[in-house]
């Protein structure tokens, strides 16, 4: 699942989850949007905070590695 699904799934705000992960409101907005690939420490917050809905994985493509 993507972020940005899972933040329509959730009804959640940039500005409510970039809280309860710690991270930047416009970094949420950039991963959101594809501009940017999160850090892997923040896609492991980004993880822990979905409750393992957004994993690592899928940040990669099949033929692309995070960082």
């Amino acid at each position: 699942m993507t972020l940005r699904e899972y933040l329509e799934k959730t009804n959640k705000t940039l500005r409510v989850f970039s809280s309860e992960c710690g991270i930047d409101q416009s970094q949420i907005c950039r991963y959101t949007t594809g501009d940017r690939l999160p850090s892997l420490e923040n896609a492991r917050k980004i993880e822990i905070a979905t409750n393992g809905e957004v994993t690592l994985k899928d940040w990669t493509s099949s033929d692309e590695r995070l960082l």
